[in-house]
């Protein structure tokens, strides 16, 4: 599963706004006609005109211009073979008519996309230029074709742009062209891993028929990896406490998300990506390296509940692609408990599921051990509820109802005892559940259980006589 792509259908609408909006954005509003310009505050709110007076502020000039002015139909006041309004601000012909469809042709909007990084350079201010070059970033991955050099020239863009936002004074300016620049960073990075990565046997144009070389598609993802480190270093110049790290742990997010990408990109090599065979080795170390880098990332967090909910992400694209070693290494750095069962607990879920039986079993008894060191009851309730839900799924009951003492008190001891019978029941497993009351459960509650487990066989005979795949739709 690639990352999800950036929307294009926007790339030429963003890349000529911005290029008709750069000397708009520095410079006074030029009115070299003495028209009378809106202020975009309704009625009589042109400059020099008296609410109320005559012409209105939807006038310019002296013509009040009226959707059939044009005898062509539409908004486009510019009949054929006549020559395009201009932008005074720009000397440019208006790109969008009242549509929004593009009226430039294909080679004046590719002139205007290679004029945009220059144009931005030029504005001096260093908050403009910050949120200028953010922008043509993205314009840049929204317009990017597979092999252009869109993507290295977003990269340049977050880079100028970045040393321009540590040169706000502002803090709280400073810090939000910061995050939008961090934001649009990630952006690049999963579109770099979605080049590296590109199934070229399902390219529709056939313009690559014989794959990516190893090397172009490891510079994709290298290129990729120094975007996130660049970012992190952005976020790190971020002066609100809290903002850094919650920056902090979106970049580590994405970083744990970018690693499961390439790691399950390795897995489906048998069958599925032909293309990709050959390749698993190299695949699965810039999985794990992206694991790594992730985890230094979440050591940078000051705030521990930022810090904890990302290694937390960690551990579940580490489960999600059977990075098992990774993920457990870092599920055991984390300090507070409860974080560190729930990771712990998703992974042992992940192992169980792909039949590693032998180390499932050892990561659940660390989370258990996590949990029964929670030292609040009822946060210690919902792990150890979160734990044996678990183990029920994966067909551990043994397991779960060794957890059951977890809990602080007899009600919802029973109620997990309940359930655990119950969903033996339910899977066609009550011999054993009757067993286990037999042999071991308290007197006191051995009728109630059975209960439980009757209810769990009803379960499972009204699934069967209403489900259409078993072949008895329950008419009899």
């Amino acid at each position: 599963m690639l990352l999800p792509r950036a929307c294009r259908s926007l790339s030429t609408c963003l890349a000529l706004g911005l290029g008709l909006s750069f000397s708009a954005r520095v410079e006074a509003q030029v009115n070299p006609s003495n028209a009378n310009l809106s202020t975009g505050s309704g009625a009589g709110t042109s400059p020099g005109v008296n609410p109320g007076s005559s012409p209105s502020s939807t006038a310019i000039g002296n013509q009040n211009l009226r959707p059939d002015d044009n005898p062509n139909g539409g908004n486009n006041f510019a009949p054929p073979g006549a020559q395009p309004i201009v932008d005074p601000t720009t000397g440019l012909p208006y790109a969008i008519d009242s549509r929004s469809v593009a009226t430039l042709s294909q080679e004046e909007l590719d002139a205007i996309d290679a004029t945009l990084l220059d144009k931005a350079r030029t504005i001096t201010q260093p908050a403009a230029r910050a949120q200028v070059f953010e922008r043509v970033a993205r314009a840049k991955i929204y317009a990017h074709r597979l092999g252009d050099s869109h993507l290295s020239e977003a990269q340049t863009a977050i880079r100028e742009g970045g040393q321009a936002a540590v040169q706000v004074t502002d803090p709280i300016t400073r810090d939000l062209r910061l995050m939008r620049l961090i934001q649009a960073g990630m952006t690049l990075s999963d579109e770099f891993i979605r080049e590296g990565l590109i199934n070229t046997t399902e390219l529709p144009d056939g313009s690559i028929k014989d794959g990516w070389s190893a090397r172009r598609r490891l510079d994709q993802m290298v290129h990729a990896e120094q975007e996130r480190e660049y970012i992190t270093w952005l976020a790190g110049q971020v002066g609100s406490s809290n903002l850094r790290s919650e920056l902090f742990f979106q970049i580590v997010d994405n970083e744990s998300r970018a690693s499961e990408t390439i790691a399950l990109a390795g897995i489906a090599t048998e069958g599925r990506r032909s293309d990709l065979q050959g390749l698993e080795s190299m695949i699965a170390r810039m999985a794990d390296r992206t694991l790594v880098l992730a985890a230094n990332t979440s050591a940078k967090i000051a705030k521990p509940i930022w810090r904890d909910r990302s290694m937390v992400s960690i551990a579940i694209a580490a489960a999600a692609s059977d990075q098992f070693d990774r993920g457990i290494q870092v599920s055991r750095g984390i300090p507070q408990p409860e974080y560190r069962s729930d990771a712990l607990t998703r992974i042992a879920e992940a192992q169980a599921r792909r039949n590693l039986g032998p180390e499932a079993t050892r990561t659940y008894t660390e989370a258990a051990h996590a949990v029964a060191s929670i030292p609040l009851e009822d946060p210690r309730s919902i792990l150890t509820g979160v734990l044996i839900d678990s183990l029920i799924s994966v067909g551990r009951f043994d397991d779960a109802r060794a957890c059951v003492p977890f809990f602080p008190d007899d009600v919802r001891k029973l109620n997990a005892l309940g359930t655990i019978a119950e969903s033996q029941g339910e899977r066609r497993l009550a011999s054993s559940a009757l067993a286990w009351i037999e042999r071991d459960a308290p007197p006191a509650i051995r009728d109630e259980l059975k209960v439980r487990v009757g209810d769990g066989v009803l379960k499972a005979f009204e699934n069967t006589r209403t489900n259409p795949s078993s072949g008895d739709t329950g008419t009899r």
